[in-house]
């Protein structure tokens, strides 16, 4: 009586199990630095379910107006770039699009920058 309580039990929470692992392998460990932000792990985890871009997809961090920032560089041409502070905010788009120049809302934003780090590189061939 003990066995089959015991088995009907398992049998019950089997499927749990398998969602909780389904859910564990599909969260990819992306290598960036100690305290990037959850959202940019995401984007990164993001351009991973992508074909390889060319030139490779990078994420900048750099100090912006008193603020620690992450640069998503535009894909391609006429694309815009994005800029995000450390909330996951879209700030602005520095540059890109049709004129290349961006949006205009951080038109300062190239020659204001400070300590541009490498968070990643698409390392795919």
């Amino acid at each position: 009586m003990f066995i089959r309580y015991l088995n009907l039990r398992i049998m019950r929470s089997l499927p749990l199990y398998l969602l909780f692992i389904l859910i564990l392998a599909g969260c990819k460990k992306v290598d960036v630095p100690d305290g990037t932000p959850y959202f940019v792990k995401q984007k990164i985890r993001d351009y991973l379910k992508k074909p390889v871009q060319n030139p490779p997809a990078t994420v900048w961090r750099y100090d912006f107006n008193g603020e620690k920032v992450y640069y998503f560089p535009p894909s391609c041409c006429d694309q815009f770039s994005d800029l995000y502070n450390e909330k996951g905010d879209l700030l602005c788009h520095p540059d890109g699009g049709l004129t290349g120049s961006g949006d205009g809302k951080c038109s300062n934003f190239f020659s204001a920058r400070t300590g541009q780090v490498v968070i990643w590189q698409d390392a795919r061939e």
